[in-house]
């Protein structure tokens, strides 16, 4: 038995194969190019290939092709059924018409991809301000907003998209307390609340105002989706006396709390987030990953949150062993659902039922230090946004960073 018979390389060479044999040419009159107009995959090599071609002309016949390679320099008459070696190249096909006359010579264009669509390549962008603490990122109104303490004082800086360039922006009406992780964009408007339950509420996200609802405030731990997407709620965490419970808000103002205590095992705070605003509404969910429970312990599990009428329906997978607890990130990308943990991706395609540690293609840039705490940002070219983060020294990141899978490159 032959081990490498079940390699790995052996069964990519085998989808190649397959790919191969279905790829189809056609010949540029005006250039005399006879070429694959849909490149093979990235990979693709043709040492040990060979190819079988046939000719089918549009009119009449043809009286004889000659081929010409490498290792053939005078070329050698085809006899229109042996297969061809495109071991190496160029290779090119001179027909002569039936009847004879000149030949008509066509060089084959042999196209492969020449960039891996598994990769994810990196580019370090402008930093933040050097004088950075706490922070987060967020994409709001077309713009980064950054949110950093440091020393106890609140800052705010923002910048375009496209052009990355810190501003320094007047910010007031948030406390220096404020729960930098609970700051969360639903519609038009930033919430957040601060250490001591109370919430706030900016329409642009520099000037805000506390905002009453009679409750204490734990955490913001992400938004809900409703029925349509008009109806979209934040789904927070009440401390009612020393009571955990879920409530359900559209605008801080009026908050509506759940009556049951929420469980052991679940996220009071530091959890990533993802909201799934799905076609079908049965899968229009809230999916929180990791977090801190209400005794202060890291949470492993993902839980899958539905808002239902007069209620909340809450569904826990089973917990995994590859991450846990605070400073994660969570995002959808390429049809898959991403967790970035201290610097390694880990996917699902099963809504967190299940998660597997990402392709080493996947990794992050080597530069990037290792870090949690860190914000991540999708935008509409499906670049990966990385801002900042905290090391496991303890000491603040205020490095950016942008990455993008070739495979989705618009």
């Amino acid at each position: 038995h032959n081990k490498d018979q079940d390699s790995i390389p052996r069964s990519h060479d085998s989808i190649r194969f397959i790919q191969i044999n279905k790829t189809k040419f056609a010949i540029d009159q005006v250039r005399k190019v006879i070429y694959n107009p849909d490149s093979m995959p990235y990979g693709t090599n043709l040492r040990k290939l060979l190819v079988t071609t046939t000719f089918n002309p549009s009119y009449g016949s043809y009286g004889k092709v000659e081929i010409t390679t490498p290792d053939s320099v005078n070329g050698y008459t085809w006899n229109k059924t042996d297969s061809v070696s495109f071991s190496k190249l160029p290779v090119s096909f001179a027909v002569t018409a039936y009847g004879g006359g000149s030949p008509r010579v066509y060089n084959i264009d042999m196209r492969i991809h020449k960039v891996d669509p598994d990769t994810i390549l990196w580019k370090q962008m402008s930093s933040y301000p050097a004088q950075i603490g706490k922070s987060k990122t967020l994409l709001f109104n077309n713009k980064f907003y950054t949110y950093t303490t440091v020393n106890n004082s609140l800052s705010l800086y923002n910048s375009d998209v496209a052009n990355l360039n810190w501003v320094s922006v007047t910010l007031s009406g948030l406390p220096s307390n404020i729960n930098i992780e609970s700051l969360t964009v639903l519609d038009s408007a930033v919430y957040g609340v601060d250490g001591n339950g109370n919430s706030y509420k900016s329409s642009d996200g520099k000037i805000w105002s506390q905002v009453s609802n009679g409750k204490n405030i734990a955490s913001i731990l992400g938004v809900l989706p409703g029925v349509s997407a008009e109806q979209k709620q934040l789904l927070v965490i009440i401390n009612n006396s020393g009571t955990y419970r879920w409530g359900k808000t559209s605008d801080m103002s009026s908050v509506e709390e759940i009556n049951t205590t929420v469980p052991d095992n679940f996220p009071i705070k530091g959890n990533a987030s993802y909201t799934n605003m799905s076609a079908n509404i049965k899968n229009r969910t809230l999916l929180l990953a990791g977090g801190i429970n209400s005794a202060g312990q890291n949470i492993s599990y993902t839980w899958v949150m539905k808002n239902i009428a007069g209620g909340l329906e809450a569904s826990p997978f089973v917990r995994n062993d590859l991450f846990q607890g605070d400073g994660l990130s969570a995002f959808m990308y390429d049809n898959l659902l991403y967790v970035l943990a201290s610097n390694q991706f880990y996917t699902s395609e099963n809504w967190g039922q299940s998660w597997l540690k990402a392709a080493s293609k996947q990794m992050l840039d080597p530069n990037i230090g290792k870090r949690k705490g860190q914000s991540v940002v999708i935008d509409n070219e499906n670049y990966i946004w990385i801002f900042g983060g905290i090391s496991d020294g303890g000491s603040y990141y205020n490095d950016v960073w942008k990455g993008r899978l070739n495979r989705v490159i618009p």
